[in-house]
């Protein structure tokens, strides 16, 4: 197996031991669990895109901070007389809102730990509920890594639909003709002895041709579920499934609620920031802003088309497009 291990000290520090090696019967769930834990973090740690950050500070380590710890605290640091974005830990006593009055700083390489108040530091929080969302990556690739283990092995499993037992005199002949069949010859050429008689038994396995597809689908759902928890877009739907207008916008809000949580603490630390005396700095969902303006429009409309379309006698009323 090659080794996936990143080159990004914070990436490896958080990266989970289970990923460490792979040299046991689980190797093949611990290769997948780490393949979409990549997948997954590389599309959470791009949602949101930083512009005006002080020199030197780099907006995808913001992003690393937010989602693998769920703060990152920007503080201009006198020591080294420029502004820095550090991992770092509440601490103090407690406000009466719940804020801490004080942060503890750290970073890799030779910065001495330090704390600050406060109110001379801007913090930024992953969301609303300031919980990393590396719990969120974990669950949802160990979920993936499953699906595509049972699918690999109703694969395999659809390679043998069927088990044959024979007397031992003609074990070989069986055994040449599945080893012609396993290479694709199109026709095989038996002797005037063959006899594929009673004592010749296919037995079946019972191996559902359609299983591969319905857990390809499952699949589709469960990264569904992982994006829109993410608060990334996503085709919330199947080719069999016609899903009525309200639960796509109940799904598009969802998107949206989860997206705007991340997005509000991020717009309130370039405020702390502003007030401290680092304007500039502002922030905004990785997508064209006019896809995000859409995407509440078509809700809202929606919502609007079906209020009034419906009385408040709750009857059905027509009206004009």
């Amino acid at each position: 197996m090659p080794n996936m291990k990143s080159p990004d000290p914070l990436f490896s520090a958080i990266t989970p031991k289970m990923f460490s090696s792979f040299s046991h019967s689980g190797d093949v769930q611990r290769y997948r669990e780490q393949v979409y834990f990549r997948l997954i973090t590389e599309l959470a740690v791009n949602r949101y895109r930083w512009s005006g950050l002080p020199d030197g500070i780099d907006s995808r380590f913001v992003e690393m901070l937010l989602v693998n710890w769920g703060l990152c605290v920007f503080y201009n640091d006198p020591r080294y007389d420029r502004w820095l974005a550090l991992r770092g830990t509440g601490g103090g006593q407690i406000n009466m809102y719940d804020n801490p009055t004080e942060f503890s700083l750290m970073a890799n390489g030779n910065y001495v730990a330090t704390r600050v108040a406060a109110s001379d530091c801007a913090p930024v929080w992953c969301n609303y509920m300031r919980i990393p969302e590396i719990d969120i990556i974990l669950m949802y690739a160990n979920k993936l890594a499953m699906i595509d283990r049972t699918i690999d092995s109703n694969i395999i499993q659809m390679r043998t639909p069927f088990v044959v037992s024979v007397p031992e005199s003609k074990r070989q002949t069986i055994v040449n003709t599945l080893k012609n069949i396993g290479d694709g010859d199109l026709a095989i050429l038996g002797s005037d002895t063959f006899d594929a008689g009673a004592d010749i038994q296919a037995f079946n396995t019972g191996i559902d041709k359609d299983q591969v597809s319905a857990m390809q689908l499952v699949k589709q759902k469960v990264l569904n579920e992982c994006l829109t928890f993410l608060g990334i877009n996503n085709g919330n739907q199947d080719k069999k499934e016609r899903l009525v207008s309200a639960e796509v916008d109940a799904n598009a809000e969802h998107v949206l609620m989860s997206r705007y949580s991340g997005l509000s603490t991020r717009r309130d630390a370039c405020r702390r920031l502003e007030q401290l005396g680092c304007p500039g700095v502002s922030v905004d969902y990785n997508i064209a802003p006019a896809a995000v303006e859409d995407d509440f429009t078509t809700v809202e409309l929606r919502q609007d088309n079906e209020n009034r379309r419906m009385g408040d006698d709750g009857d059905i009323h027509h009206v004009s497009a």
